[in-house]
């Protein structure tokens, strides 16, 4: 994801409109409306976000009352937001984060069952082996784009020419 909350979403993120998905958001919502829910799912969804570490309502309400200013009438249960949502990994991250999401998206929920009583122990105790794993190859696969970021675009469209 480019850009930050404050910069049109689809001014920075050009290519996402042309997803069937987004299409339906945006045509359901407007584009500028659109875009503020984007920037609100990402701000939720994304684990680079500053509240993904939060209960999922706390968060929502949350955004949706300091960033959309509508906690009373944004719908987080709407389909078409809710399509979005199941989507977002796929269309904004790369694998690796993508693998890491899913991972702890199910560490939590297993937690959660975990308090509710439910002895999954055994199934906690892998996962979190498996999480920690994803969470150091989605770290390096950042770090190794950050280090390369416009290397690839010297010269032609593929590279530096030989």
């Amino acid at each position: 994801m480019r850009g930050t909350s404050d910069t049109p979403f689809f001014e920075a993120n050009p290519d996402l409109r042309y997803f069937p998905v987004i299409k339906c958001l945006i045509k359901k919502f407007g584009e500028e409306d659109a875009g503020k829910i984007m920037w609100a799912i990402h701000m939720t969804e994304d684990i680079s976000g500053s509240f993904y570490g939060m209960d999922v309502e706390e968060k929502r309400d949350m955004v949706a009352g300091t960033f959309l200013e509508d906690v009373d009438r944004f719908d987080w249960e709407d389909v078409t937001v809710g399509e979005v949502i199941e989507k977002y990994p796929e269309l904004s991250m790369p694998p690796k984060k993508r693998r890491y999401k899913r991972l702890q998206d199910s560490f939590d929920l297993l937690l959660k069952d975990l308090e509710r009583g439910e002895d999954k122990t055994m199934a906690i105790k892998r996962l979190q082996e498996v999480l920690t794993k994803a969470e150091e190859e989605w770290l390096d696969e950042s770090a190794a784009l950050e280090s390369t970021q416009g290397s690839k675009q010297a010269n032609s469209f593929w590279g530096k020419r030989k």
